[in-house]
């Protein structure tokens, strides 16, 4: 079982910023010590647009962190009150994240392969190569959230697989934990990413009909509310153990 962490940190528009931009580098080194970490992934906004034939561009948050374990355990020790992530929202650690509006979730990761991607040649990893993701959220809630998982997972997580240059799949649900950072907790029905080598190659899989399948396919979802923001992110991941 794998578990993620998202914390995520959006400007505050009412602070204007003259701090230095955030350093992915600079959180690796600050959260690599993590027991129990496995990975670090870091979403910073991608200045390119990336032409969603379906989706008006949104603005995206300053920083978005995903930080994987393995278990219950490790997560909730990472985020108690003496736990290692406390120095994160220091504002003497990150002055590029002072003022910003903080949220935390944690949730529980399903990986799903991409054709010709299979377990045993998973894409090349390189620490801290750039990559680009699509990054999603669904708010929720959903008339019958049961009906809605099962749908999702069984119609449109093949479809995300089918699109062209896609490396990497995860879909994300909610989970029950324990915490003390002092941020606020969003509890988002649903989560998932595409990871793409390159800004362009995102572009060139929403502008193919892979897409317009992935639409048809959202508009017969069950009935459910709440926002769903779609990113394009530049991505730097790290494994840690």
């Amino acid at each position: 079982m794998s578990l993620c962490v998202f914390l995520t940190a959006t400007a505050d528009d009412r602070h204007p910023k003259h701090a230095a931009p955030v350093s992915a580098t600079a959180i690796r080194e600050r959260l690599h010590r993590i027991s129990g970490l496995q990975k670090l992934a870091v979403h910073l906004p991608d200045t390119a647009k990336a032409d969603d034939p379906f989706i008006a561009a949104e603005r995206p948050p300053t920083c978005a962190m995903q930080l994987y374990f393995g278990g219950i355990e490790v997560l909730e020790a990472a985020l108690a009150k003496d736990g290692a992530l406390q120095s994160l929202l220091d504002p003497r650690s990150f002055p590029s994240l002072v003022d910003c509006d903080w949220t935390l979730q944690a949730m529980l990761t399903r990986r799903f392969s991409v054709p010709g991607l299979s377990p045993q040649s998973p894409p090349p990893h390189v620490d801290g190569r750039e990559k680009c993701t699509y990054l999603v959220a669904y708010e929720g809630p959903a008339d019958d959230e049961n009906a809605w998982h099962d749908h999702y997972i069984r119609h449109h997580s093949p479809l995300l697989a089918q699109l062209p240059g896609v490396r990497e799949i995860e879909i994300y649900t909610r989970i029950d934990y324990r915490s003390s950072l002092p941020v606020k907790r969003v509890n988002h029905m649903q989560r998932n990413k595409a990871v793409f080598d390159s800004q362009p190659d995102l572009t060139q899989a929403l502008a193919s009909p892979v897409r317009h399948r992935l639409r048809e396919d959202f508009l017969s979802l069950p009935a459910f509310s709440g926002a769903s923001p779609h990113y394009p992110m530049r991505t730097f991941e790290y494994r840690i153990a």
